[in-house]
């Protein structure tokens, strides 16, 4: 009887043309962050052209590998590229990869330099439910100048992401593996010098120039993304602007932010946590936080205490006092705006991109946006436990909600959609 392999081999998908078999497949949906040409655009930001080589591994190349790593390797190849300056010279070499998070495979590009440090690595393509806080900068940004001489020590002093653990460790094994074929391609190659190896290594790999495509005189954007509150907040338009005119709506989102943050010790939510029964705290500082406080205590009573704005109690006025812009604690419970903070910022940008003038379309983040037609305004939310567990409380119970379904809500407003949905969600209506 013969056992299937764990992860099959077949093209992934139209979007990675010339991978073909060369790297696993995965069973489900993926999130792609950026293409290859993206990716080599930011790595090799002075490359003029690019030397591609579709490298199939040879029983001794992969003997090799396998033996320096100490590991088996699933693939059967890479995408290989190397960089040019105008002049043609070799400036860079990038490999495209993939990695085992948990269950499914994921795949990077590892910008390394001509004498074997890590330059860059960006996150193309991620296909499992959690763990893609990997594509931080912060976090990426670690492995810059990593080579066969310190690898192991500098990635020992790499910490993990909570959370991720799996796909930080599969990037330290992409890592590692970069810098072997790195070593192998210039062993194999023949010249004087690192570029001469590497230019003779592609060039016996039957290698094929791409030259990036050049950017247009004019640049304008019909949309834009931009990393907040954990997120992606997204802004369409009807029409290309310059990008100044977006800058208004994304001003106020970063005010909200900072604002509202659990992990900014100065917002006003970490202050208003860090009060002790009955001290109080003026909100004058924050003018939009005792508004939308108010109107986060009115959802709560109006949903039955399904949402509130503290998640460990059904009625958060057992835990805060609101006076105009003083807020008093008298209870046990803390603040979380992760239940309303998308919605009203959603609702914020929509109202000004409204003032300004603009043709927009939707304005916020995947769970809670605001979409723009002809009958006016409309907020949209979603709430769920498929992409992050358990993270949902019943204020009533204070138990974590898990389901099977999500609960989508429309409104007049993100904010309120959002705080509908939640409860929906727990009560499972």
């Amino acid at each position: 009887m013969t056992t299937q392999p764990r992860y099959q081999w077949r093209l992934m998908s139209l979007a990675w043309p010339g991978l073909l078999s060369l790297l696993p497949a995965a069973v489900g949906t993926s999130e792609v962050f950026l293409t290859r040409e993206q990716a080599l655009k930011r790595a090799f930001p002075e490359a003029h052209s690019f030397l591609e080589m579709r490298h199939v591994l040879s029983k001794s190349e992969k003997k090799q590998l396998q033996k320096r790593l100490h590991r088996r390797l699933p693939e059967r190849g890479y995408l290989a590229y190397l960089a040019r300056d105008a002049q043609g010279n070799p400036i860079g070499l990038a490999i495209v990869t993939a990695e085992v998070g948990k269950t499914e495979p994921f795949f990077l590009l590892l910008a390394i330099d001509l004498e074997g440090a890590i330059l860059d690595i960006e996150l193309l393509e991620y296909r499992e439910p959690r763990g893609d806080e990997i594509r931080r900068r912060s976090y990426l940004d670690r492995y810059e100048d990593v080579n066969m001489s310190n690898v192991r020590k500098k990635l020992n002093r790499i910490p993990v992401i909570p959370g991720a653990t799996l796909s930080c460790n599969a990037v330290k094994r992409a890592v590692r593996k970069t810098l072997v074929l790195h070593a192998l391609y210039v062993r194999e190659g023949k010249g004087k010098t690192t570029a001469e190896k590497l230019e003779q290594r592609f060039e016996a790999g039957k290698a094929r120039e791409v030259t990036p495509k050049p950017k247009p005189d004019k640049i304008g954007r019909a949309s834009i993304g931009v990393p907040a509150m954990g997120d992606v907040a997204r802004i369409e338009l009807l029409t290309e602007v310059a990008p100044e005119a977006f800058e208004p709506a994304l001003a106020a989102l970063r005010r909200i932010e900072d604002d509202l943050s659990l992990f900014r010790p100065q917002s006003a939510t970490c202050r208003a946590n860090a009060l002790a029964i009955a001290q109080s705290l003026d909100l004058s500082p924050w003018p939009m936080v005792a508004e939308i406080l108010a109107r986060a205590f009115v959802m709560a009573e109006r949903t039955g205490g399904s949402f509130s704005p503290v998640p460990s109690q059904a009625d958060p006025r057992a835990a805060f006092h609101l006076d105009g812009e003083i807020l008093t604690r008298v209870g046990p419970g803390d603040l979380d705006p992760g239940g309303f903070g998308k919605g009203l910022a959603a609702d914020v940008m929509a109202e000004i991109l409204d003032a300004s003038g603009l043709p927009w379309t939707l304005a916020g983040f995947r769970s809670s946006f605001c979409v723009r037609g002809d009958d006016g305004v409309v907020g949209v939310a979603t709430s769920g436990s498929k992409l992050r567990g358990g993270h949902i409380r019943d204020p009533r119970t204070c138990a974590c909600v898990v389901r099977e379904h999500d609960a989508v809500a429309t409104a007049t407003s993100a904010f309120e959609a959002e705080c509908l949905s939640t409860a929906r969600f727990v009560t499972g209506t």
